[in-house]
């Protein structure tokens, strides 16, 4: 892909344009009568309600050093992300009902989030010396972006129902804190420049800063400098995408970078009269379209990586792409429709989208998805059983290597899905904290390591953390009666385990009934002979029925899981309240150990599902 707009073509293009509004200010009350209706907007001025009868919460020096004290992110980000819920919300309020009753409230919101010392969260905060803002080190993190661009929007959408006061403090912070410091600095690493890795901060943060600046910024050839950076930025965040179009990082981080690509992309399409497209690639589409991909049943999504559990995307957004890409299986997932559909509970401008990009009507239509999918750049196999029965069974497997954007070390993973639960499972992310990223601790939490994933554990290692830690011969094989993912998984352990060979099998059988599934693990050990363990992840509990049989079971279905008992024996373990960024939960380990120490072994594990 090549975006070819420079910082003089931009200006040409802005200076010749007037642009037209994406969405409707406070006057327009026609538009926001008419959206008066919907459960969206229902929702808005019910929370709205609620916020009027608290102020707005207080952010304390104490809370942001409770970071660097505790490692506890909660104590700041909770506030401060409330404030900005607060703001958005009783905004969009006011614009439904346009009787003046929020007004004083959201001032008082901007005001509060115009005086905080930083819209850098702690965790990000790593250019501070002493762990507290320094207004004199200027930086753009998530965060930051998020929070100029709602206040742009808010900006927008009250106008002059907005004190004229804090409108001229909305451009100056904004101004100081975004577009500054983003025309200065090349030094950020979410801008990827010299070696560094690209993932969502990049779409969040350029979106944000130059969305912002789409809204307020009046000098042309300034806004032509932000728009030219942020669209050098997004296309080589494209560019980090494979042909299949696959977010490592999942649907949750999918939804995160992509939202703030279509809402900048919506703005800056707008503003120049169609002359700059950011929507018309084909490269694009693909990535676009990644969810319909890795649904697993209706809801129910892979989750590798940092992938929230249970996370779903925005509608809105589905919505948004369907029609602006012409993919209409990404409305199709939307299972709930119009009459349903409930508020985001994620970032404030996404709240805007809620309204404005959601359709008036939409009926849920049922899509069978296919019952084959390999993702070659990725190497992710989705095979489905029984394709047009959302209760059917699903495999989910994985290669890649293990640092890959918000890494787990799980090279040759798998995920099973039955009667729409995943019980064998991914973690997904941990709590964050101050740990969560930093190398030395990171695989030190069962969540990202290899112990907690349905891997081998091969002589007592686990698997190692980097590049060098991959999975080597890929092959998928799609027939009708089966799908198979097979990965020389040798690379994927340290030399210290003595592996010689480690070749994994992972083939979802279409037959008989249900279908099954079969993992086989051929290992070879070298001069001296090793332990070898399989490992099987859920949040299911787990009984031993007899020996070489474990039974799993979930809220509606169960998955039994055979082995040859002479071969191996079984250990099924409890590990408590697993501190999950969805919240604690007991996570059971199932262990499938050979009995000693073995030179070579073909060990095979059916799994079949019943009711």
């Amino acid at each position: 892909m090549d975006w070819n707009y420079d910082k003089a073509k931009i200006a040409a293009i802005l200076s010749t344009t007037q642009g037209q509004r994406t969405f409707a200010s406070y006057t327009d009350r026609d538009v926001w009568g008419t959206l008066r209706t919907r459960p969206a907007a229902i929702e808005i001025v019910a929370r709205a309600e609620q916020a009027l009868m608290s102020a707005t919460p207080q952010v304390l020096a104490t809370d942001y050093l409770a970071y660097v004290r505790a490692g506890q992110r909660e104590p700041y980000e909770d506030p401060i992300n409330a404030r900005r819920d607060r703001l958005m919300i009783m905004t969009l309020a006011e614009c439904l009902e346009g009787q003046g009753r929020f007004t004083d409230a959201v001032l008082n919101e901007v005001w509060a989030i115009c005086e905080e010392s930083t819209w850098v969260v702690p965790a990000h905060g790593s250019s501070y010396p002493d762990h507290l803002p320094d207004l004199s080190v200027p930086y753009i993190d998530l965060w930051s972006a998020i929070t100029s661009f709602a206040l742009a929007e808010v900006d927008h959408l009250l106008t002059d129902t907005l004190h004229p006061a804090v409108r001229r403090r909305i451009r100056y912070e904004i101004s100081k804190r975004s577009t500054d410091a983003f025309l200065i600095h090349n030094d950020y690493a979410w801008l990827g420049y010299g070696k560094k890795q690209i993932n969502n901060w990049m779409p969040v943060c350029v979106g944000g800063t130059a969305g912002a600046a789409l809204y307020l910024e009046t000098d042309v050839d300034r806004l032509a400098a932000v728009l030219a950076k942020a669209i050098d930025g997004l296309q080589r965040y494209f560019a980090t995408f494979g042909d299949d179009g696959v977010c490592v990082e999942g649907v949750g981080y999918w939804e995160k970078g992509l939202f703030f690509y279509a809402a900048f992309g919506q703005l800056l399409f707008d503003r120049t009269e169609g002359q700059i497209d950011l929507f018309d690639n084909d490269h694009i589409r693909q990535v676009v379209a990644f969810p319909t991909e890795v649904e697993l049943s209706p809801g129910h999504f892979v989750a590798f990586s940092d992938t929230g559990i249970n996370r779903h995307p925005q509608f809105a957004l589905l919505h948004f792409f369907a029609q602006r890409f012409d993919v209409p299986t990404l409305a199709a997932l939307d299972h709930a429709g119009s009459k349903q559909h409930k508020l985001t509970y994620r970032g404030p401008s996404e709240k805007v989208r809620d309204l404005f990009w959601y359709p008036a009507e939409f009926q849920p239509v049922t899509v069978v998805p296919k019952a084959s999918m390999y993702l070659p750049d990725t190497q992710w196999m989705i095979a489905r059983a029984k394709p047009d029965n959302p209760d059917g069974l699903v495999l989910a497997a994985k290669g890649g290597f293990n640092n890959e954007p918000h890494n787990h070390n799980d090279v040759g993973s798998v995920m099973v899905h039955w009667c729409e639960e995943s019980l064998l499972a991914e973690l997904g992310a941990m709590r964050y904290t101050r740990d969560s990223f930093r190398p030395e601790y990171r695989y030190t939490f069962l969540a990202n390591r290899s112990g907690g994933h349905s891997v081998p554990i091969v002589n007592g290692y686990e698997q190692g953390t980097g590049d060098i830690f991959a999975a080597r011969k890929v092959q998928h094989t799609a027939k009708p009666e089966l799908d198979m993912l097979e990965l020389d998984l040798t690379d994927a352990y340290p030399k210290e385990s003595g592996l010689a060979r480690l070749h994994r099998q992972i083939m979802l059988h279409r037959k008989p009934l249900h279908g099954y599934v079969e993992l086989i693990d051929t290992v070879n050990f070298g001069t001296e002979a090793g332990q070898f363990e399989t490992v099987l992840i859920s949040f299911a509990p787990a009984i031993e029925q007899e020996p070489g049989c474990i039974c799993l079971t979930g809220a509606r279905g169960k998955l039994f899981i055979y082995y040859d008992s002479d071969q191996l024996q079984q250990r099924i373990e409890c590990v408590p309240d697993v501190d999950l960024r969805h919240g604690p939960h007991n996570v059971t380990r199932i262990v499938l150990a050979t009995h000693h120490k073995i030179h070579k072994a073909h060990i095979v594990i059916r799994i079949e599902p019943n009711l």
